[in-house]
């Protein structure tokens, strides 16, 4: 437990990272309330213990952080997490954080046992936090039932704004099988965030259970706290939202393969631009927003149904899908209530060879069968060349023993 306002800073004492389990019965292997505190090389282990009963320890969480009016702060670099099967009913999770000033995540690693395997886990839980950053680190091979999905991320309890930046990062075969609409990326934005997503690549996610199979932003909502700022005329600003460079490749949801955003307020700012998107699907029977879906419960007047579509157009630029329908959905909602939808096709994603796993696969047995091709010829070649070989020792020891024969006559 770390509670003194201090910076701490723990590392591993080699270059292999050192291995941090728990051997007795604890809420959590690592607990912060004060301070700002990092960690480096370390590998992250649950850990299990069987007498007087079958225990997964630590109960709660790897790391578990908890500020207030201290606000503490944590960095961790270079870490992986790890986890075993149980068959508990409770929610574990790695990393837990709340109403911390601070948390950055680099060069990580978060690891399920695999997404055949249900598990009670979440990787990421951070609620209330001035600043997240999430660089190149990796979540996958997870199936979770748990109840805030694999990696959630809200600015609920932040008293001014927050920034989010995951970037370079990776979701790889994540399923989320909780029935509360959570997905892979799950981020909710209440007041004055700030989000960065880019660069990140997410594959191999399938959820039958949520509206997304990657990327799910949900905006404001509580429409009836945000509603009653605006009839107090109290100021109320936007979020910002820049969704752009990041690949989707084999992501599956209901209603969107790829990004799904809800939104409840007319003051916030978009970009999904220059992102990639291959073999998105979607569960649902409506053939449009394949890649991605969005709702604007709040829309302003402005968007009538012309500028909508340029301002869709100036949303996606740069986009590429290889969907064959309008792979891009939106719904527009004034005052409450339906008032239009439309469509975008986004420009063909063409997909180099070595990115198509089919091609791969037919690239291998083609040489495989080229290969042993060749080596029948050659085996063909060389019984050839050891009959000719042998048909011509037989007819040199014949005409050898005629011409010596030829020779005894004539004498």
């Amino acid at each position: 437990m770390i509670d003194q306002i201090s910076t701490i800073r723990i590392k591993s004492g080699s270059s292999s990272q050192t291995i941090w389990r728990i051997l007795v019965d604890a809420h959590t292997l690592i607990y912060l309330s004060q301070g700002n505190l990092t960690l480096f090389n370390i590998a992250f282990f649950f850990n299990q213990i069987v007498y007087p009963k079958v225990l997964q320890i630590p109960s709660y969480a790897l790391i578990l952080c908890r500020g207030g009016d201290t606000k503490p702060s944590l960095s961790v670099i270079n870490c992986t997490f790890n986890s075993f099967q149980s068959d508990s009913n409770k929610s574990v999770y790695y990393i837990g954080v709340s109403l911390i000033y601070k948390i950055q995540l680099h060069d990580c690693n978060f690891t399920g046992i695999g997404p055949e395997v249900d598990q009670n886990l979440t990787m990421l839980f951070i609620q209330g936090i001035d600043e997240v950053l999430i660089d190149n680190c990796s979540f996958a091979n997870i199936s979770t039932l748990a109840d805030s999905g694999a990696v959630y991320i809200t600015d609920f309890d932040v008293i001014n704004k927050s920034v989010i930046t995951v970037q370079n990062t990776s979701f790889i075969d994540i399923t989320v099988n909780n029935n509360d609409n959570f997905s892979p990326l799950h981020i909710v934005a209440l007041k004055q965030t700030t989000a960065y997503v880019i660069g990140n690549t997410f594959m191999n996610c399938y959820n039958k259970d949520t509206n997304s199979g990657a990327l799910y932003i949900l905006e404001n909502p509580y429409e009836d706290n945000y509603n009653r700022k605006l009839l107090n005329n109290d100021e109320v600003k936007g979020n910002l939202f820049i969704v752009n460079n990041n690949s989707f490749r084999n992501t599956t949801g209901i209603i969107s393969g790829g990004i799904f955003l809800l939104s409840n307020t007319q003051f916030s700012s978009y970009s999904f631009k220059y992102n990639n998107f291959s073999s998105c699907n979607k569960l649902n029977k409506y053939k449009y927003g394949q890649d991605c879906e969005l709702y604007f419960f709040n829309a302003s007047e402005d968007w009538t149904v012309n500028y909508t579509m340029k301002i869709m157009a100036d949303m996606f630029e740069g986009c590429r899908s290889n969907a064959k329908q309008d792979s891009v959905d939106f719904q527009i909602y004034h005052n409450g209530s339906f008032d239009f939808g439309g469509q975008l096709q986004l420009p063909r994603l063409y997909i180099e060879w070595w990115q198509n796993k089919y091609a791969i696969i037919g690239i291998a047995f083609g040489a495989v069968a080229v290969i042993a091709l060749i080596i029948i010829v050659i085996i063909l070649v060389v019984i050839w060349i050891r009959k000719k070989r042998k048909t011509y020792i037989r007819m040199g020891r014949r005409n050898s023993f005629n011409d010596g024969l030829g020779q005894y006559l004539s004498t």
